[in-house]
């Protein structure tokens, strides 16, 4: 795929998906010859060589021997076993990788100080700023589940506490949590 698909990091497809990078690039303009170069390595057929602009047409034309290939390779996989023996560092990365910009809940608390009873923020607070975040990274705000958010906290913090204040009154919320300040960058005139 050109682009990683958005898959929740739950633990069954965290057993299930690998992601495999793919780090070759073809641009003739960047390496030229690269192209031709591959052709061979790859015993490219003729028409192809002649034609390499012609891939896609190509490609189209064998599309249901690609999907019938692709089947048998997955009936492959799901007989010998989901779980790849000696997975390459590279899959593992990438993988991690994919599951970590997936998992915007987590992603959140690492926009989270933890520190001393003086740091505190309302569930509220949090709730806005769970709906920004997840609009500033393309998804729905509506996806901001509070709950998901809770139960990290609860794992690195504790549960919520009624006595947040806030405008004269008390508000449920975490002691020893707030959002990372944010630095204000430095202008050079010049």
């Amino acid at each position: 795929m050109n682009e990683a698909p958005h898959i929740e990091p739950d633990p069954a497809f965290k057993r299930r998906v690998q992601v495999f990078p793919f780090r070759a690039r073809f641009d003739e303009v960047a390496n030229p010859g690269c192209i031709e170069l591959a052709m061979e390595q790859k015993n490219a057929p003729s028409c192809l060589r002649e034609s390499p602009h012609r891939l896609s047409t190509m490609l189209r034309d064998e599309r249901q021997g690609i999907l019938y290939r692709w089947i048998q390779a997955a009936q492959r996989f799901i007989t010998n076993g989901e779980e790849l023996g000696n997975m390459p560092s590279s899959v593992r990365e990438a993988t991690a990788a994919m599951f970590h910009e997936a998992d915007h809940h987590g992603r959140l608390l690492e926009l989270l100080q933890f520190g001393p009873e003086s740091f505190d923020i309302t569930k509220g607070e949090l709730l806005v700023f769970g709906e920004s975040f997840f609009r500033e990274n393309g998804r729905d705000p509506r996806l901001f589940d509070m709950s998901k958010l809770t139960a990290l906290l609860a794992e690195r913090v504790g549960k919520p506490v009624f006595n947040i204040m806030r405008d004269g009154h008390r508000k449920e919320g975490w002691r020893g949590v707030r959002l990372v300040p944010v630095v204000p960058a430095v202008r050079t005139g010049k």
